[in-house]
């Protein structure tokens, strides 16, 4: 239950850091967030997949 919800929170999470950006990061802030942003959402891709691999 719980390991769920933190795959689909960190793809939520991840989703959200790469699709906002702001003025006040700068541009090199806005890459190291997008960056960081594309990790989340990725592994918890990759988690979620994982996880219904060993269900079946």
């Amino acid at each position: 239950m719980w390991k769920k919800l933190l795959i689909i929170l960190s793809v939520v999470i991840g989703g959200f850091m790469v699709s906002v950006t702001s003025d006040n990061l700068g541009e090199q802030g806005n890459k190291i967030m997008h960056l960081v942003g594309s990790l989340l959402m990725i592994g918890g891709i990759i988690a979620a997949f994982q996880t219904n691999k060993k269900r079946n």
